[in-house]
């Protein structure tokens, strides 16, 4: 097998290593997209002082940062004030 031939076959491999790790990657972004809707659609049913409970819940088995977003994006889509950082 020639140098060039040898570049070209290591080349291919890189392309097809990297495109199933778009793949990967890919899947996994539609995965947690999911689940922030499946959340956000939960959460749309809890009163706003459930919400708040969340989204400022800083306990070590609390709520998760995701978690914490989505309870935020909810009160400020009903227009409620509460604080963006964590």
């Amino acid at each position: 097998m020639g140098f060039w031939h040898k570049v070209g076959d290591v080349g291919f491999k890189t392309v097809k290593f990297l495109g199933s790790a778009a793949t990967v990657v890919g899947n996994n972004i539609e995965k947690q997209a999911g689940e922030i809707k499946e959340l956000k659609e939960k959460y749309e049913s809890k009163s706003d002082a459930e919400l708040v409970k969340i989204a400022e819940d800083s306990g070590f088995l609390g709520s998760s940062s995701t978690e914490k977003g989505v309870a935020r994006r909810v009160l400020r889509e009903r227009n409620h004030g509460i604080s963006g950082g964590t």
